[in-house]
């Protein structure tokens, strides 16, 4: 463990291993993301275009949105088994309103939103009100989802 830093008398080397030892740890994410890219870009000429990056981007983003909620949940202590169910419910239908009944983007955003705000009050109000386990309550919410 590395020793505090003091801004006044503290000795400069524990900061430079305070560093380096935070380095070290994820030394290995960056050497597999690194070695990842390198395969991929060999097996296929596409991997490094820009459309590829941009798809990679995107389809990311949406999961780090939701690994985000989930991340708060967990920090308060909670768990959230239905957050990727719900997400693929909310997807589902948004992608059915869109092509099938070509319904206007804004309209589907909010019935999108609307309907995971309802399933998470669903869920707040089991776990809050109904004084419910909320790892049942959001199992079950998954699995009607």
């Amino acid at each position: 463990m590395p020793q505090p830093v003091n801004s006044g008398d503290a000795e400069p080397r524990y900061r430079v291993l305070s560093t380096w030892s935070r380095i070290r740890e994820r030394a290995p994410i960056l050497v597999g993301f690194v070695g990842l890219v390198i395969v991929l870009s060999v097996l296929s000429p596409y991997f490094l275009t820009v459309s590829n990056w941009l798809t990679l981007i995107t389809q990311t983003s949406m999961m780090a949105i939701v690994a985000l909620g989930e991340t708060l949940v967990i920090l308060t202590g909670g768990i959230d088994l239905s957050s990727g169910p719900v997400v693929g419910l909310v997807g589902m239908l948004s992608a059915g309103l869109l092509v099938r009944n070509h319904q206007p983007v804004i309209l589907v955003l909010v019935i999108g939103l609307l309907i995971g705000a309802v399933v998470g009050l669903i869920n707040g109000l089991s776990v809050t009100r109904l004084r419910m386990a909320p790892f049942i309550v959001t199992l079950a919410t998954g699995a009607m989802a």
